[in-house]
């Protein structure tokens, strides 16, 4: 029986939060990079990864709960609409919107590591989160194909980061640095947004 599992080379340490506007968007850092495990190493296996995605979502550092859906504070009355009752149009109540956001799924890439042996790798360039605090990923490995077989959601495995921080911008230390995973991944032809340290 084929098992997989999860690893992940690079892991997010911090991000500043992007807030519930759409045009101030700033990306987790480093870029979340998983890699793909497996017992079997056939060749109808490596036309089976070829179906596989990996989704992320956002929980709590302490494993707790999970923190995908933040209330936008526009849609809560402030005290003075609410002094004036029936003449202010209700929106129904708070507005759910997500915390985290960005392509929150990744396809399969096979692509080869620094000492040039050939890998299954999950990338997550595109990662932002409105809300400040401190977080994990969770990285759901899911069949596709199989899912769609069968009917229902399948998914494989998961693993969590490690903890890392959402700062508000006037406590934000900066960028990451880029990494040498990060540039050795983008000149194997991936398109990712690599700021440099110190950028706001």
């Amino acid at each position: 029986m084929t098992r997989y599992s999860l690893e992940i080379l690079q892991q997010p340490t911090r991000a500043r939060m992007c807030g519930f506007g759409d045009k101030d968007r700033r990306l987790i850092g480093p870029l979340p990079i998983l890699e793909l495990k497996t017992n079997n190493t056939t060749t109808e296996n490596t036309v089976e990864i070829a179906n596989f995605v990996v989704h992320a979502d956002l929980w709590s550092a302490d494993f707790q709960h999970d923190c995908n859906v933040v209330v936008n504070p526009a849609s809560i009355p402030t005290s003075s609409q609410e002094r004036q009752g029936s003449s202010i149009i209700s929106l129904g109540g708070p507005v759910n919107v997500r915390n985290l956001i960005g392509c929150t799924v990744s396809s399969s890439y096979q692509l080869r590591h620094m000492d040039g042996n050939p890998g299954v790798f999950f990338l997550f360039p595109d990662l932002s989160v409105r809300v400040e605090g401190k977080y994990r990923l969770r990285f759901s490995l899911w069949d596709i194909m199989r899912t769609w077989k069968e009917g229902h959601n399948y998914m494989l495995t998961h693993v969590y980061s490690e903890p890392f921080t959402v700062y508000p911008p006037r406590s934000f230390p900066g960028m990451a640095d880029v990494t040498p995973l990060s540039d050795w991944f983008s000149n194997q032809g991936m398109k990712l947004s690599l700021r440099r340290h110190g950028e706001q």
